[in-house]
């Protein structure tokens, strides 16, 4: 005889991903975007008793991606017209940065290669003079 098939997924497991999800898209400080993606939730939920509750757990999980994109891209520091956009205090603008042991380091490697590409070519016209 032939078992039936053993759903994976409960209803408490919807409901916790549910409640996780609502949590992080009230951390969405765009109101159209905490609106939509509050939609996409409600929608789901309401399939919930027509569908597979393996599915509907999969597009509870795929709504939860969206809010954690979100969610970065929200936190994100963007500098942009020498402020931040976020309110951080570890923002360092460009022009506060010293350059000058970069500089040094940069110059030392260029009079390196010039060194060596001078030995090189010191090397190959010995061996020119050989032949």
């Amino acid at each position: 005889m032939k078992k039936p098939k053993q759903i994976k997924t409960t209803m408490a497991d919807i409901n916790s991903a549910v409640a996780r999800v609502k949590g992080k898209i009230n951390m969405v400080n765009t109101k159209l975007l905490r609106d939509a993606l509050t939609k996409m939730l409600d929608f789901t939920e309401a399939l919930n008793s027509d569908c597979d509750l393996d599915a509907a757990l999969g597009m509870i999980k795929d709504i939860e991606a969206h809010v954690d994109d979100v969610l970065t891209k929200q936190n994100q520091t963007v500098i942009k017209n020498g402020k931040a956009s976020a309110s951080t205090s570890d923002v360092v603008l460009i022009n506060e940065i010293d350059h000058t042991e970069a500089h040094k380091q940069l110059e030392k490697a260029k009079i390196e290669a010039k060194e060596e590409q001078k030995s090189l070519l010191k090397n190959r016209n010995k061996l020119n003079d050989t032949k």
